[in-house]
């Protein structure tokens, strides 16, 4: 059986020191436990990397150690995505304060990421933003996204 492809982006790897959010720490804990065991197939992009690099410290040397315990694929940011990211952001899907968040979905889209993982609920794991992504996506040619929390991604035993 295929290997959920899995895009994380920042605040999945933020969220494993979240001691102000216990439930959601402990979750992103269990998540990394089963991703240690290879059972997803991992992806993030330079975003990620530049949004840790603005963290203070220590968050920022424990984020960057976190992420070396992992075999993950930085994906590219392409020309294809940063157009399909500006679709979403003229559809007014994601707000251009945000447009990080737009090239984080592109980048999974746009690379067939089975799922995108994510803490972020005003921008990312919602219904509306999953239902007009994917609007999106199907008139551009592209197959649907999903985005979810570490706690929704199971794998069939």
């Amino acid at each position: 059986m295929k290997k959920l492809s899995l895009y994380l982006d920042t605040s999945i790897w933020s969220f494993y020191f979240a001691k102000d959010a216990p439930v959601e720490m402990e979750q992103t804990i269990q998540f990394f436990n089963e991703a240690k065991k290879g059972k997803y197939d991992l992806f993030m992009s330079p975003l990620v990397i530049d949004e840790i690099l603005d963290a203070p410290e220590p968050k920022r040397t424990d984020l960057l150690q976190l992420i070396k315990n992992f075999k993950i694929v930085n994906l590219e940011i392409t020309a294809e995505v940063k157009n399909l990211a500006n679709k979403y952001l003229k559809n007014k899907i994601i707000s251009d304060k945000f447009e990080d968040d737009a090239m984080h979905i592109a980048l999974a889209v746009v690379n067939k990421i089975d799922l995108i993982i994510s803490w972020n609920f005003k921008h990312m794991v919602n219904v509306r933003v999953n239902r007009e992504v994917n609007g999106v996506n199907l008139m551009e040619g592209y197959k649907e996204i999903e985005i979810r929390t570490p706690l929704e991604v199971k794998e069939n035993d």
